[in-house]
């Protein structure tokens, strides 16, 4: 089983086009936290599709490529199409630079566009027409200009209505589609067989290109059709055993030292030491990065990391709206400017963790204030207070949905005051509610109580979203559903959304102290577990394998990101309820990315290879009284890069927590344990950061500074 990365290149996703001109990725800049886009040409401001995610990490993939048989089939396309004259397909926006101010005519909705699913595919199949499908994403600007152009082309629109099963899907609320056919980047252009296998994929095409593209592909399709069913089926088998589980051989692990260590030298060498963070243009943020140096730099008092990681979030700070206060999406240029204007609910969460974690590295207010005015945007622009829960993101653009109003690029826009700004109207919200993002930013918002002092009160909020999530987003099988479409569950049971909610109900656990959110979390994670992961081979698979969709092959796939949020997730499981099957299954996942013999550049899961190794400080506060509350709100301030708070309410009864026993007393106390000792209890708030400090220095609750062994 092979360790994939969302983004990177799937064995049966190689647009036919793409095939000659086939090499190695080379690396760039760190995974950020959204789905970018393509041209090379766009890292100009507005003159790109978006980039995809597989662009955005330094990275050595050991995903494979197309194998030689699929290549060969799709070879007879690929050959054809791009050697006629004329035919190469432009990355570049084409006759049209963005959205007209005047007057504007937008008929994408006279193509007979289907929901993905096995309808539209059952008809492609008995109707023996290839599938062309539209990727699209509401905050894409690229994908309205397509909208007014390509599918607003009169020979498109009844090309594809006549000769073709037309699907358009939403990037963001069907993630498990976006990423089995992403093309580079948004809008995602392809042509399916009626099976769902892709024939070709591109970016953003211009009306001429679509129409061109649309007729050779259906003619090539139909005169080879034979050979390249056959390759096709071939290809399939082949992507299908590799799900099967192999024990990992442990001759080929990577020492966690090493790919700590490797992880670090990229970083020194990618950054950009004159405006701050990771790799080349476009500069997105690196929130992994980030926390894994901060972390070192502690361990290893060596401040040049810190410097690195503070240096890195000087540019994201770059990317503030100075009037509302949300994050940009990322930036086309890499001084940090001419920004992409976007606002993404999860872009916005990494941001403010990222600027919590620097302020309390460096006690400089003006990260915590970076971190606030984004918490401000979100509860302004993305916050329902009816429904309780954030909605996906804010447009660029004003009236780039609608033609009917005039058009502002957000380059104009948003360097308008606020007066102005609503005077031209407001760029449009997506009102979906998704599961990984609302529980990423409930995550920062806690964080910001745990880490920042914030005030308590401000837990409502992200509160509310997750408890509306267990609510209103739960499958019947116990999952959660990808995203709400009113009051219909979209793609449930996918592994980011379990383990990021699972994660935030942790932290909701160790603010509140309420019970039902470590419930809750148990229940994601079981889930999680018995669905999802490969006992035999580690890791965790991207759906359930019993899923059943036509197109959709990435169920087996186990990508590497996600693997690290559940081995974190099962190790927190561990530290507070010492379950030894939690331990194990997060040592089966660290396996797994740890396999095959090379190392892989991934702050992520270097910043899990130190949370293996590490010890942590166990805070429990044993009592129920107003004592109590007081102590948890003392122990938030405690310092630990591994820090677990358990409450244990009924006092006057004796509580247990793995080995430590605490007594049977009336008294309320803080008792703070690591490395099998426990310092005397704590019964004055007052003093929690004095005695902490106390028992730190004396090394019986240091945590580990780093990994010593496999």
């Amino acid at each position: 089983m092979r360790v994939a990365r969302r983004g990177e290149m799937h064995p049966l996703r190689a647009a036919a086009g793409d095939l000659p001109r086939l090499r190695p990725r080379r690396m760039r800049a760190l995974r950020g936290t959204r789905r970018e886009g393509a041209a090379a040409h766009a890292r100009r401001s507005r003159a790109l599709p978006e980039r995809t995610a597989g662009e955005e990490q330094v990275g050595m993939s050991v995903r494979s490529r197309p194998g030689p048989q699929f290549l060969a089939a799709l070879l007879l396309i690929a050959l054809a199409f791009c050697n006629t004259p004329g035919a190469a397909l432009a990355q570049a926006p084409g006759d049209r630079e963005g959205l007209r101010s005047g007057p504007r005519v937008k008929r994408d909705h006279e193509i007979n566009w289907r929901e993905w699913g096995p309808a539209a595919f059952q008809e492609a199949k008995r109707t023996k027409r290839l599938v062309f499908l539209d990727i699209t994403a509401v905050w894409c600007h690229w994908c309205h200009v397509m909208d007014e152009t390509s599918y607003s082309d009169s020979v498109v629109i009844q090309t594809l209505n006549r000769e073709f099963i037309p699907i358009r899907v939403d990037a963001d609320r069907r993630p498990d589609v976006r990423d089995r056919y992403i093309a580079g980047g948004w809008p995602t252009t392809a042509i399916l067989s009626p099976e769902g296998h892709v024939l070709v994929a591109r970016t953003y095409l211009p009306p001429g290109q679509v129409r061109q593209m649309l007729g050779e592909v259906r003619d090539l399709y139909r005169k080879n059709k034979v050979e390249l069913d056959r390759k096709i089926a071939e290809a399939v088998r082949g992507v299908e055993a590799t799900w099967k589980s192999e024990p990992i051989d442990s001759a080929t692990l990577v020492q966690s030292q090493e790919l700590v260590d490797r992880t670090v030298d990229v970083l020194k060498e990618s950054e950009d030491k004159e405006h701050g963070g990771f790799g080349g243009e476009p500069r997105f943020h690196s929130p992994d990065a980030v926390s894994l140096l901060l972390r070192l730099s502690t361990a290893r008092k060596d401040p040049a990391l810190r410097d690195m990681a503070v240096h890195a979030v000087d540019g994201v700070i770059l990317l503030q709206d100075s009037v509302w206060g949300g994050f940009y999406r990322y930036a086309t240029q890499a001084d940090w400017s001419h920004p992409h204007f976007e606002k993404v609910l999860d872009v916005n969460a990494r941001a403010i963790e990222s600027c919590l974690e620097v302020s309390r590295a460096t006690g400089e207010k003006k990260y915590l204030d970076a971190a606030r005015k984004a918490e401000r945007y979100v509860t302004r622009w993305l916050w329902d207070e009816r429904a309780g829960g954030y909605f996906g993101s804010q447009d660029a653009d004003v009236g780039s949905r609608e033609p009917s109003k005039a058009f502002t690029a957000g380059e104009d826009y948003y360097n308008l005051s606020e007066i102005y700004r609503r005077k031209l109207g407001i760029p449009a919200v997506d009102s979906t509610f998704y599961a990984d993002a609302n529980a990423r930013m409930a995550t920062a918002i806690l964080q910001g109580v745990l880490l920042a002092a914030w005030d308590e009160g401000m837990v409502v909020r992200p509160i509310r979203a997750l408890d509306r999530l267990w609510a209103k987003q739960r499958a019947p099988d116990g999952s959660l559903y990808h995203a709400m479409s009113g009051a219909r569950g979209i793609a449930p049971g996918l592994l980011d959304d379990q383990v990021l909610a699972a994660l935030a109900y942790l932290d909701a656990y160790e603010v509140t102290g309420a019970p039902r959110h470590l419930t809750r979390a148990r229940a994601l994670a079981e889930w999680t577990a018995s669905r999802l992961e490969d006992r035999v081979g580690g890791g965790f698979r991207y759906a359930p394998l019993d899923t059943s969709e036509s197109g959709r092959l990435l169920a087996g796939d186990k990508p590497a990101d996600a693997t690290v949020e559940a081995a974190t997730l099962f190790l927190r499981l561990y530290w507070l309820e010492d379950r030894a099957e939690d331990l194990a299954r997060a040592e089966r996942a660290f396996a797994y990315l740890r396999s095959g013999g090379t190392v892989v550049i991934d702050p992520a899961r270097a910043r899990l290879a130190l949370r293996m190794q590490a010890t942590p400080l166990r805070l429990a506060v044993v009592g129920v009284s107003s004592a109590a509350a007081t102590l948890k709100r003392a122990s938030f301030r405690v310092e630990a890069p591994d820090k677990v708070l358990r409450f244990y309410p009924k006092g006057g009864k004796a509580a247990r927590w793995g080995d430590v026993q605490f007594p049977a007393s009336p008294a309320t106390a803080l008792y703070v344990c690591g490395n099998h000792a426990c310092a005397p209890p704590i019964t004055e708030p007052r003093r929690v950061a004095e005695q902490v400090s106390a028992f730190l220095r004396a090394g019986a609750g240091s945590p580990a500074p780093g990994p010593s062994g496999p």
